[in-house]
């Protein structure tokens, strides 16, 4: 419901609370530059490959994570070039 940030510098944004996850429950702020990759076949990551990738990492901390999330993608586009920033923010709960 609001636009991005740096667009609008008098825009009024809404704000909102969310409870973090339990411990050792992790918390990803991505943008859509890692969901809406696209491989040489056009394919796009996805947000279900990225969910499942998280699970398979969901013991390592939030740095092993991000690495991890920040290669798969660089994997997945076969060489094609990078379309849209990738920007994402990792919380490990402890």
């Amino acid at each position: 419901q609001d636009i991005p940030l740096g667009i609008e510098a008098e825009w009024q944004f809404n704000e909102s609370a969310a409870k973090l996850p339990p411990p050792g429950g992790v918390l990803l702020i991505g943008t859509d530059g890692i969901w809406e990759a696209r491989n040489q076949s056009g394919d796009m990551y996805g947000k279900d490959r990225l969910r499942d990738l998280m699970k398979s990492h969901a013991d390592d901390n939030s740095d092993q994570i991000a690495q991890a999330i920040l290669d798969d993608v660089v994997l997945f586009r076969e060489g094609t070039p990078q379309t849209d920033d990738i920007t994402l923010v990792v919380l490990k709960v402890v």
